[in-house]
């Protein structure tokens, strides 16, 4: 899928903020601003929390959704990496990285994600 960022047209990057079971995936999207325009889907497969017992994202199975939606869908799938052991788990399944504010100054992993150049960041 070919399409530039930084030309004329808004380029829409939207979606949950985490990916809690397939049926949320899908329905955001099939009920949202999604549809028209669309060129990313953007959901949270590892949500970090300050506490323990918390719903901390469902990981792997998340991004596997995220997948399975971007293809039924046609849109690119970006997912936030928050530590450099989660980027060879995630390459199969997302498009672009999303480096979150709390790691803009973490160099290790912003040096890491842009190894794979398939998978740019944002």
């Amino acid at each position: 899928m070919a399409w530039r960022l930084g030309g004329p047209k808004v380029v829409v990057m939207a979606g949950p903020c985490s990916v809690e079971s397939r049926e949320q995936l899908f329905t955001v999207f099939l009920n949202s601003s999604l549809k028209p325009g669309a060129r990313a889907l953007r959901g949270g497969a590892y949500k970090p929390r300050s506490s323990p017992y918390s719903f901390q994202g469902m990981g792997v199975e998340g991004l596997k959704l995220l997948r399975e939606a971007g293809d039924r869908f046609h849109l690119l799938v970006i997912s936030e990496v928050m530590e450099i052991s989660q980027i060879p788990i995630m390459m199969p399944y997302i498009d672009i990285f999303q480096v979150g504010a709390r790691n803009m100054q973490n160099f290790n992993l912003l040096r890491e994600t842009r190894q794979g150049a398939q998978n740019p960041c944002c």
